[in-house]
């Protein structure tokens, strides 16, 4: 028109690098006649594949044409949007109460990149944060990984390239022996290779291993300075199956074990060292007629042998898997969403599985328009804390909330609160405690498309009901820091079975104890001459109440 020039074309990762989501989008852009960039547009759902098709300019609308098409079907259906000459869509307001950006901390990388965003974050002992990130510039041999140390201000101390080509990083854990465990995806001329590396605490690099597998999604670390992964492999010309493998500590492959379960396609997205020592998978589950999509979920020991598996499917429903939580009470808990087959409607999805794959509960969240958790953090009380994004429309423009919701441990909503002004996206990837019992989270934050920075934000604790009995008042532990032997004294009511447990920042357990109490007062013993220096939590089970206290170790 007389403004200049309209373009119609697909983004996403069939086009471009700068799609999170891994799917195909429509794209509308606006250009003058000196052929300046004047805005762009997304429009598009996650789970879906958006392709382009016509286009047509009207004296006051921008009508696009195109097809859609879900992956793992066949059919598509057609598409038809209608905007403004600005590219808006009339979407409905959000409805809720965003949180003020005064509350989040923004972190700038000091590197030349148009899209700086987080993948993972991991809490140091002693204060601070290491993260991994991808930088993203105009062209795609800009798409980098990189390493960040952050400060317990929230300050950025370094970066460190992981790679040299384009890549994308995972997960970080920490080892055993105290170094770090990160997942990298390297990609050459059109071929993704996968890759474990270990780092020393100042980001650089001991060794690289090469998985050549299907695909590699997670990573724990295991109790010999090395660590186990999950994934998927190919099983024949079309299935696939779970995977798990172990690596040593130097990077050499101990074992790999494929995880065959009957009629169904089955990934190991999401792995968990339990803190009664077994191995916990997460993924999906795709029934061979392409009939049911739902969530697979598997133990194992330690050296990889299955004890159970199980599929859980819902009818004309869609259940994905996002986050795994294994609990100190010795569940399991699954975050992702549940999709409706009919209406694509999303709801957030939260289930409760015992140690033995029996469903304790399943929970679904109805916040706003399109919902999905991506993250579980167990609270000391007697709750859990779910993040995860909500208010994409069915389909329109990437108008996108972070949420943090507080669950009890039956799975009811005991509150919820939103972060974000919908420009139009806003996502939390991780969250955690740290000082002070205080919330702790981070996820990036996207001014325009392409474009996005990594933020941080933190939440006074929530207090939740639940206690049978108000016994906190009477728990001390002592001293605090402690060397040699530590105490734990109660003084309440309660009498019957006590189990402690004592786990690293990594989550893995250094002690347990289990003692019976017959009286008000009890004092309890723990030695504690082989337990390295550093922050530990020390986890309290009276009956089905449970309390957590940190405890500083010096040796």
């Amino acid at each position: 028109d007389a403004n200049g020039l309209y373009v119609l074309s697909n983004s996403g990762w069939r086009a471009n690098w700068y799609d999170q989501e891994g799917g195909t989008d429509l794209a509308l852009s606006c250009f003058n006649w000196q052929g300046e960039l004047q805005w762009k547009k997304a429009f598009g759902t996650p789970g879906s594949n958006e392709m382009a098709g016509t286009l047509l300019i009207t004296s006051d609308a921008i009508l696009a044409g195109g097809w859609v098409r879900v992956p793992g079907q066949r059919d598509v259906a057609p598409l038809l949007i209608k905007t403004s000459l600005s590219g808006e869509l009339d979407d409905a307001p959000f409805p809720h109460t965003t949180q003020p950006a005064s509350t989040l901390k923004k972190l700038p990388v000091p590197l030349t990149t148009k899209t700086q965003e987080i993948v993972h974050t991991l809490a140091l002992s002693g204060g601070g944060y290491i993260a991994t990130a991808k930088l993203i510039g105009v062209t795609e041999d800009d798409y980098m990984a990189c390493l960040l140390k952050i400060n317990a201000a929230g300050n950025l101390e370094w970066v460190r390239m992981l790679s040299d080509m384009a890549s994308r990083p995972g997960r970080i854990c920490t080892a055993s022996d105290g170094n770090f465990l990160v997942l990298l995806t390297q990609f050459d001329t059109g071929i993704s290779i996968d890759q474990v590396l270990k780092l020393r605490p100042d980001g650089t690099v001991i060794w690289r291993s090469n998985i050549w597998t299907r695909t590699v999604d997670d990573i724990a670390p295991s109790g010999d300075g090395g660590c186990y992964i999950s994934g998927s492999e190919i099983d024949g010309i079309v299935m696939h199956n779970a995977l798990i493998m172990k690596l040593n500590a130097d990077g050499s492959e101990a074992w790999r074990k494929p995880r065959v379960f009957f009629r169904y396609n089955t990934t190991a997205n999401k792995i968990s060292v339990t803190p009664d020592q077994r191995l916990v998978v997460a993924g999906e589950a795709i029934r061979a007629d392409g009939t049911e999509r739902g969530i697979y979920l598997a133990q194992s020991t330690l050296d990889g042998d299955v004890i159970w598996s199980r599929v859980y499917v819902r009818p004309d429903t869609v259940l994905a898997v996002q986050g795994l939580l294994a609990t100190t009470d010795l569940h399991y808990l699954v975050a992702g969403n549940a999709e409706a087959k009919l209406t694509g409607n999303r709801d957030a999805l939260v289930m409760k599985i015992d140690r033995w794959g029996a469903t304790t509960w399943s929970k679904t969240f109805d916040i706003h328009l399109n919902d999905n958790s991506s993250g579980l953090l167990e609270r000391g009380d007697t709750a859990y804390c779910m993040a995860g994004t909500t208010g994409e429309p069915l389909f329109g423009t990437r108008k996108k909330y972070g949420f943090l919701a507080n669950i009890r441990k039956d799975g009811t909503q005991n509150g919820i609160r939103y972060y974000g002004n919908g420009n139009p996206e806003f996502s939390i990837k991780n969250l955690f405690e740290a000082t002070a019992d205080r919330l702790h989270f981070v996820g990036n934050r996207q001014e325009q498309y392409g474009s996005s920075s990594i933020y941080f934000g933190t939440l006074d604790p929530v207090v939740l009901s639940g206690n049978d009995l108000d016994l906190d008042a009477g728990l001390k532990l002592f001293p605090n820091p402690t060397k040699g032997t530590g105490w734990v004294e109660l003084n309440n009511t309660f009498t019957g079975v006590i189990r402690i447990l004592i786990t690293g920042i990594n989550g893995l357990p250094v002690k347990s104890i289990i003692v019976k109490k017959q009286t008000n007062n009890l004092i309890i013993p723990m030695s504690l001459k082989q337990v390295p220096s550093g922050i530990y939590q020390v986890v309290i089970w009276m009956g089905k109440v449970r309390m957590v206290k940190q405890l500083v170790v010096l040796q």
